[in-house]
């Protein structure tokens, strides 16, 4: 069994966390979400909403029951129970199927009325930007950025705050509000980013029921490529997004319409991109990309192939890439099977770009390595 007390709102060195005691059998935890003191008033205290999320995903792997004392939305906990936890629950057996106990409630938390999607930098975020503009039907008015566990290493909350200050700069230069959720998710829920990210993201924006009226969540695939891999969130985000939503806060999956090739293309025509655009494993949003992570290796070749490439000299070493171009391209032949990859390869065979011979000498020297670390 797995308790989730009432949450509180505690202020300490100009910061307000929303609070709340989490007990098993083992322990008791208290898992918080924060945000700077001013923003206080944009927490959904009184609601399990938030953590609920969080930490659905650790129980249902442990097998535990959920026994909320504050109220659940009654949307996301229908939801939870008879879609999602259903649903993941039948695909092998790394999530169990449990049961959620709790009161529930259908009235709406008052909030802003704000439209809120996350920055980072990446092709997904800024494709997401890009389309809700204010002539869009969804206009954004805040970006966000969340410390949920993408930030890695001993000193992962410089990395936040290093992140925020780029989105801050980004804000500025676009008219865009920003808002920062610190959590200790890290600290307290020993699991793979990965397998877990969009409950943890979602669960901030639940977090800032007070704040959010509608949330775009970025999708990493395509709607084409649906499916229900355990350990890769981003494969049924559309599913995670349906059942996360409540009575005062919407969530939509944004840019499943398209391919990330196409979301590239569109992004090329945007001039705030060639400033920002980071698809890059390291590093952060507004500095140089990398140009050899696996990331970088497949964006960059697209963008290559769609003779954008120039246009990002800003952020990407566009001298070292043509410098290096077979090694790219022959890491992104090495990765066919993966759809993601699978595009760009055939991105570069309807455009008829040549691809030098020794790209596929790095192609089998890449392909062996890949193997030696899977196996």
């Amino acid at each position: 069994m797995l308790k989730i007390g009432r949450s509180a709102i505690t202020r300490k060195d100009g910061t307000a966390r929303l609070t709340a005691s989490i007990s098993t059998n083992l322990r008791t935890i208290v898992l918080w979400f924060s945000v700077p003191e001013a923003q206080a008033d944009c927490l959904t205290v009184g609601r399990a909403d938030p953590f609920l999320l969080a930490l659905l995903p650790a129980a249902m792997h442990g097998g535990h029951e959920i026994i909320c004392e504050d109220p659940v939305s009654e949307r996301l906990h229908y939801q939870l129970c008879n879609d999602l936890i259903p649903a993941l629950a039948s695909v092998g057996d790394w999530y169990q199927s449990i049961r959620v106990t709790a009161p529930t409630t259908n009235q709406p938390h008052p909030n802003q009325d704000a439209v809120g999607t996350g920055f980072s930098g990446g092709v997904d975020s800024l494709f997401t930007i890009y389309c809700h503009g204010t002539d869009s039907e969804c206009p954004l008015t805040h970006i966000a950025v969340f410390n949920s566990g993408v930030f890695e290493g001993t000193h992962y909350r410089d990395g936040f705050a290093t992140a925020c200050g780029k989105a801050a700069q980004f804000g500025n230069e676009t008219g865009l509000k920003t808002v920062f959720v610190d959590t200790n998710f890290v600290e307290v829920l020993p699991e793979r980013f990965l397998d877990v990210y969009s409950f943890r993201n979602l669960s901030c924006a639940l977090a800032l029921q007070g704040l959010f009226s509608t949330y775009l969540l970025s999708s990493g695939h395509d709607a084409g490529n649906f499916h229900i891999d355990l350990h890769n969130a981003a494969s049924f985000d559309p599913l995670t997004v349906f059942c996360a939503g409540t009575e005062s806060l919407t969530f939509y999956n944004a840019g499943t319409e398209v391919k990330r090739w196409e979301k590239l293309n569109a992004l090329s025509q945007w001039p705030v991109s060639y400033r920002w655009l980071h698809p890059c494993v390291y590093g952060y949003a507004g500095e140089k990309n990398c140009g050899h992570c696996k990331k970088c290796a497949r964006d960059l070749t697209t963008l290559y192939a769609l003779c954008a490439l120039d246009l990002y000299n800003q952020v990407i070493d566009v001298k070292a890439y043509h410098h290096n171009i077979a090694a790219r391209i022959g890491f992104v032949l090495a990765n066919r099977g993966n759809h993601l990859y699978d595009e760009t390869i055939l991105l570069l065979q309807k455009r008829a770009i040549a691809i030098p011979s020794t790209a596929y000498v790095y192609e089998k020297q890449f392909r062996r390595f890949l193997m030696r670390n899977e196996r």
